[in-house]
């Protein structure tokens, strides 16, 4: 008689429910589940990157025609075809002469013409205040001159005759900076370089803002700051000059910036400030983010809003660096013109 049952398949059963005993369990350290947070809010700021770069899109394309007009290239056209733009400085026998150009300095001299000051209002009558305010005023004029705000404000101006806004400045403060004793910093970032939340209707409605900057390669790796996951050496840089398809264009057309060596390698780094709001839901969440960042957690209140920074790469799924600060506001200053 012939045995009951496939032999073959049981074999196969029996072999497959031995490998599943003998099969180990993966423990799951706090570690792992930190990397893959840190990979959610990196990708959660790709997307807000995402959206804010396709909106502003069209004044992208606007800054670039002002920008070619200002540095004298009228008669440029786009090309549907190649979707291309033209450079060129003539036609025919026209000579175009760039009164744009020179307008423009003259604001921006102007502007700078005297010496801009910082009055200090005493806050009381008191001796104490009185001094307290004079002292202030000429740490203020301090900062002017180490800082060299007279050729940032210049920029500015530039920045907004040509793109209806200035800046922005990025202020922060260094606790390594003057032998340790600390210092405020001033960063001029280029308008290109910024994007807020396309919703908003000012910078302090914006629910987030992104900068990405062009910084050397090696300057990233070798920044103590970063936290960089198994081999990092082997990262290379990437060709693109700017986040900004136009900026990129700019760079390329007008200065050459085409090839580079491996000394002169880099790639855009990406910070994402978005607001994180404290509820029910995350308030344990948010305290334990705080004090891994040594921020205090003291009279946390719910509805409380605190920032999220994640530093990144496109070339990386692990983001570089990720903060949690406790503050409202972003650490960004747009001029705009009164209206």
């Amino acid at each position: 008689m012939e045995p009951i049952g496939n032999p073959k398949k049981e074999e196969k059963k029996k072999e497959y429910v031995k490998n599943t005993k003998d099969e180990k369990k993966i423990e799951i350290t706090p570690d792992m589940l930190k990397r893959s947070k840190d990979r959610d809010y990196r990708e959660d700021a790709r997307k807000m990157f995402s959206v804010a770069k396709e909106s502003r899109r069209r004044y992208d394309w606007e800054w670039l025609m002002r920008d070619l007009y200002r540095r004298g290239y009228q008669f440029s056209r786009y090309d549907p075809t190649n979707k291309t733009v033209l450079i060129s400085s003539r036609n025919s026998v026209k000579i175009p002469i760039n009164l744009l150009w020179s307008q423009m300095r003259t604001i921006k001299n102007q502007v700078t013409s005297f010496r801009p000051k910082w009055e200090v209002m005493p806050k009381g009558k008191s001796d104490e205040s009185v001094n307290n305010a004079r002292y202030s005023g000429k740490l203020l004029d301090h900062f002017y001159d180490i800082f060299n705000l007279r050729k940032l404000i210049k920029e500015t101006i530039i920045q907004g005759l040509l793109y209806s806004v200035g800046g922005p400045w990025q202020i922060g403060y260094d606790p390594d900076a003057d032998d340790g004793q600390g210092e405020i910093t001033i960063w001029m970032v280029d308008t290109f370089d910024f994007w807020v939340d396309p919703s908003a209707t000012s910078l302090d409605d914006a629910e987030f803002c992104v900068k990405a900057v062009r910084r050397p390669l090696d300057e990233i790796k070798k920044n103590p700051n970063y936290n960089f996951y198994g081999d990092f050496m082997h990262i290379t840089g990437e060709q693109q000059l700017a986040a900004s398809e136009y900026k990129q264009f700019l760079l390329q057309a007008l200065k050459n910036q085409i090839s580079y060596d491996n000394s002169q390698e880099g790639s855009i780094l990406y910070e994402c400030w978005n607001k994180v709001r404290v509820g029910k839901d995350n308030k344990d969440e948010v305290i334990e983010a705080l004090k891994d960042n040594d921020e205090e957690v003291k009279d946390l209140q719910m509805g409380e809003v605190i920032m999220r920074v994640v530093t990144y790469l496109d070339t990386l799924q692990d983001p570089l660096k990720v903060q949690h600060i406790r503050r409202k506001d972003f650490p960004f200053e747009l001029y705009q013109a009164d209206i």
